[in-house]
């Protein structure tokens, strides 16, 4: 029965001017935000996920690890990146203040901070990875904090 509807509907509109001009702005949006969603999904699985980074450092950057490769690492997974001395002033960010950081604070002479986008399909802001590399006094890894950041509307 609603096929049969649908059929009589798209006749008329091949009668008519106005029902088919009415027809195709009716589908437009529609295809549009179709195309939408493929963008997102696209974008979706370009993006890494902060559990990937957090397992990619874990595999690739083992403690000890010289900080010219931490910085390699972070130009093969597209982050923005800093790095600065552990002085008082750094050492009073959140990142300082996880437990199994806080009991090597002593050793942490620099860090590098860095960001990337990853993947969260259903948020309507933003959301990036952020991850801290603590290195001691010869530039050797000590250890790393990741965490996940969304912005939303």
């Amino acid at each position: 029965m609603r096929v049969e509807k649908l059929r009589y509907y798209f006749a008329k509109a091949d009668d008519s001017p106005f029902l088919s001009r009415l027809v195709v702005v009716l589908l437009l949006p529609v295809v549009a935000l179709l195309l939408c969603g493929v963008v997102e999904i696209f974008e979706y699985l370009h993006y890494p996920t902060a559990d990937n980074v957090e397992a990619a450092i874990r595999q690739q950057l083992p403690s000890g690890t010289d900080k010219a490769v931490v910085v390699q690492f972070l130009h093969q997974y597209k982050f923005s990146f800093s790095d600065g001395s552990a002085d008082e002033w750094a050492k009073s960010f959140s990142d300082f203040h996880k437990p199994r950081i806080e009991a090597k604070i002593g050793l942490i002479k620099s860090y590098i901070k860095g960001n990337t986008t990853v993947a969260e399909p259903f948020s309507l802001g933003g959301c990036w990875s952020e991850v801290t590399f603590f290195f001691d006094v010869d530039g050797k890894l000590i250890d790393s904090v990741v965490s996940e950041h969304c912005d939303s509307l």
